[in-house]
């Protein structure tokens, strides 16, 4: 009864996060889809052991499931933080399928008898990919350090980290003790149960009260129009940049370049242009650019193809729209105009 309690309670908070997440306006570009892969796995995890709490599948069965979502959680929580902090999240399925090939493919070989499968080569393999995923976003942590105002992700990392902690012991005390390895499944799970319910608490008020600390993740917030003197240096460091350098002739400047060059946090990066500027990211650089094009197209004869590539630009649709939205007229009907006068 205790245990049916703990998960429905777990389950619940679960819901009410991903709720919450959910209904947060935020553009999908700011998003961080992998907390909700997290968060999801989660929920399908409970509501696997609720299954199994109710005797609609056994214990074999419900192994199956819920490992397929515990070694989920590896890449996913390497993946989220990879996004975070603004590093390319391709190829997230590649890291995904093989994992969970392997996980099913243990399975199968132990419930059909091709080839005796011992108890640690499973409990091996699901803590094994939750150690080396977490020491791969530990070593993103180390490279990457998490500014004052990005203090979830430490909460986030210490949550992880007490996961793995907990998955790893399971492993150990299955090892050690076969005979009762269904009790220390059904015992170690409610554990878990219990660290997940207090740690989301913790996140939904986290989120309630500190909001902007999910800025650069899930939730966009609306900055401030008061254009405060304090972040004056930060400005003139990221125009020398982008400016003076002219960095914004790169196609592929980004926040987190720019971050990484001038020490000037991602999230910093885009609160500053933003209440500066009143414009995102995109659009400032952008605004550089076109300039530059204008420039080209009064004073040069290089072809529009070699002007949109000169500025930064890597297509000519691209180019074509952000300079119609500046000028409202073509490149070239902004070519032949000038040559008019």
């Amino acid at each position: 009864m205790l245990a049916n309690l703990i998960t429905i309670f777990t389950l619940a908070v679960t819901l009410i996060f991903l709720f919450i997440l959910n209904i947060i306006p935020a553009s999908t570009r700011n998003r961080n889809q992998y907390l909700l892969v997290l968060l999801i796995c989660l929920a399908l995890h409970l509501i696997a052991e609720l299954l199994m709490i109710q005797n609609v599948f056994g214990i074999r069965t419900y192994a199956v499931f819920a490992l397929s979502f515990v070694v989920a959680y590896g890449p996913s929580i390497y993946y989220y933080t990879r996004k975070f902090h603004g590093l390319t999240t391709r190829r997230f399925i590649w890291h995904l399928t093989p994992l969970l090939v392997g996980l099913w493919s243990i399975f199968f070989i132990a419930r059909n008898g091709i080839l005796p499968v011992p108890e640690w080569i499973l409990s091996s393999y699901y803590s094994g990919v939750l150690l080396i995923y977490f020491m791969a976003t530990l070593r993103i942590r180390l490279f990457h350090p998490i500014k004052k105002n990005n203090a979830w992700m430490k909460t986030i990392g210490i949550g992880f980290g007490v996961l793995v902690l907990l998955y790893v012991l399971e492993a150990i005390l299955i090892n050690f003790n076969l005979s009762a390895r269904e009790i220390v499944i059904r015992t170690s799970t409610s554990i878990y149960n219990v660290f997940c319910f207090i740690f989301l608490l913790i996140a939904i008020r986290q989120i309630i009260t500190n909001p902007e600390s999910f800025s650069n993740m899930k939730i966009r917030i609306p900055y401030s129009n008061d254009v405060s003197s304090d972040n004056s240096t930060e400005l003139d460091i990221i125009q020398s940049y982008v400016i003076d350098q002219e960095k914004y002739k790169d196609p592929g400047l980004t926040r987190n370049m720019i971050a990484a060059e001038t020490g000037v946090s991602m999230h910093q990066v885009s609160e500053i242009i933003n209440s500066r500027f009143k414009k995102n990211f995109n659009d400032w650089v952008n605004d550089y650019r076109i300039e530059e094009a204008k420039v080209f197209l009064k004073e040069s004869d290089l072809s529009i193809k070699e002007i949109y590539y000169e500025v930064g630009f890597n297509s000519k649709s691209a180019f074509n729209y952000a300079f119609k939205k500046r000028t409202h007229t073509t490149p070239s009907q902004f070519r032949s105009n000038a040559a008019k006068h």
